[in-house]
């Protein structure tokens, strides 16, 4: 048993979302929402993280300047990708 007790620090004050692969170097307590790439719909978790992000904005947990969105991608091959197919007019 420890002989004091520990105060745990449980509010989130998160400012980065992180989408992808290769932010493991991100896993410290309150500071980055990571949402791997394990379901084709991404569209949920990351409006779910935003909504903490935008949370934490307006209780002022963080400034409320802005946040750091974090996107990372596996590759096969060396260089720079090219767009296939036909420019899209919008």
């Amino acid at each position: 048993m420890r002989a004091t007790p520990r105060a745990l620090d449980i509010e989130h004050r998160e400012w980065m979302i992180c989408v992808g692969r290769g932010c493991d170097w991100l896993h410290m307590p309150n500071l980055a929402l990571i949402i791997g790439p394990y379901s084709p719909d991404l569209a949920d978790p990351i409006r779910k993280a935003a909504g903490i992000i935008e949370s934490n904005m307006c209780n002022g947990r963080i400034p409320d300047d802005g946040f750091l969105l974090l996107a990372s991608s596996p590759y096969d091959e060396i260089g720079v990708d090219r767009r296939c197919g036909p420019p899209q007019v919008c």
